[in-house]
């Protein structure tokens, strides 16, 4: 009886888990635990696109699939549909059978060739001027904390996901003592989880963001987000902050961690 407790215990916590990783109705949650959930998610639309594309064709071996998936591509590619379709077919290939990794040299060839056909759309990177122009607008119609997120993710290099994810406890103050007594003026963001890893930090720089962002969080209640809006939301605000300037529709969220990034490499 205690086994059986013990198994019931489990799997509540593994349903639990599951839910939270958004892997709830994966086929292989082991396996796409491994990888971030949008990648999960990206991954196993393209395979059951191209799944449902072969209607149940029998692939004997890694040469036939490789044809197989060449003459895919090139449908894909005379329909118009994005070449990220391919990417991610060719990667959840090798996520879920890493044997065929590196087997599939002329689908290789195909996703190069698009690449190079439909070169990427660089997104152009903000100046600091623009940013507190977009900020100040944001501000201006009743979106303050969207502005505040503009100066802030600028001044941190945040990824937009960064940014939303911050709470009020991630915000490490030297001004009330957090840092000890040589660090007064510094405050430091707590990253939870970043594209390179988990448990990283960034410092604030400017005096302007830093005052800004601690009025978010003398605002903000104990255990809530600094940021209490999606990632597409943001965008969406950004986008429209941008129109209403007459800015490029070009400019994203990355474009603010763009310039200062590029800075640092000359600095």
């Amino acid at each position: 009886m205690a086994a059986l407790r013990r198994r019931q215990q489990n799997q509540a916590r593994y349903r639990a888990a599951l839910e939270a990783r958004g892997l709830k109705h994966s086929p292989y949650p082991l396996m796409d635990a491994t990888i971030n959930r949008e990648t999960a998610r990206r991954y196993r639309a393209a395979m059951e696109d191209f799944l449902d594309w072969t209607d149940d064709e029998r692939v004997t071996s890694d040469a036939a699939l490789d044809m197989l998936l060449v003459e895919y591509f090139h449908e894909r590619f005379a329909d118009g549909y994005g070449k990220s379709s391919a990417e991610h077919l060719l990667y959840a290939w090798a996520h879920y059978m890493p044997e065929v990794r590196g087997m599939l040299p002329r689908a290789a060839q195909c996703v190069r060739g698009w690449n190079k056909l439909v070169p990427v759309n660089s997104h152009p990177p903000l100046t600091w001027d623009l940013g507190i122009a977009i900020g100040v607008r944001l501000a201006g119609i009743g979106k303050k904390r969207h502005g505040i997120a503009v100066i802030l993710a600028f001044d941190a290099l945040l990824r937009v996901g960064e940014l939303c994810a911050l709470r009020r406890e991630d915000v490490v103050d030297g001004g009330v003592g957090r840092l000890g007594r040589d660090n007064d003026g510094r405050v430091v963001l707590r990253l939870r989880k970043t594209k390179t890893g988990t448990e990283k930090s960034v410092e604030v720089l400017d005096p302007s963001a830093i005052a800004l962002l601690r009025d978010v969080v003398s605002r903000t209640a104990p255990g809530e987000r600094l940021f209490p809006f999606s990632t597409a939301n943001f965008r969406a605000a950004l986008k429209d902050a941008c129109a209403s300037l007459g800015l490029s529709e070009r400019y994203v969220p990355h474009s603010m961690a763009k310039l200062l990034a590029i800075a640092f490499i000359f600095v």
